[in-house]
């Protein structure tokens, strides 16, 4: 039996959603996996897609900038947009990218509570 990921917060993975619909991201693409590492071994994450930087996101406060580093893994500018934020079950994470920093993942927080106008 092959072992099932064990995505970590903070970290990149590309992620393959499956059935999608309407406005949804349906490609194979990185996801920031976001909940916490203290749910323990629930085989369910969440996760924020990273798409191409556009310079008209700078003006959306739900869409992080996310700059690429040796530590990432990307190879260019990406735009997580936490409108999209979705829960996969562990199977569908294929390849770890790499990790943000703690301060990236603060931001996408942040972004998400704004959406969900959490004080």
């Amino acid at each position: 039996m092959v072992a099932r990921p064990q995505p970590k917060r903070g970290e990149v993975w590309w992620v393959k959603p499956g059935k999608t619909a309407g406005a949804e991201l349906q490609k194979k693409r990185p996801y920031v996996v976001i909940s916490a590492d203290s749910m323990g071994n629930v085989p369910v994450k969440i996760a924020v897609p990273l798409k191409t930087w556009q310079d008209r996101f700078a003006a959306w406060p739900w869409v992080v900038r996310i700059e690429p580093t040796a530590a990432n893994g990307l190879k260019r500018t990406e735009a997580a947009d936490v409108m999209q934020t979705k829960s996969f079950d562990t199977g569908k994470f294929l390849d770890r990218q790499g990790r943000l920093t703690a301060d990236e993942v603060d931001d996408i927080t942040a972004a998400l509570a704004i959406v969900v106008e959490y004080e």
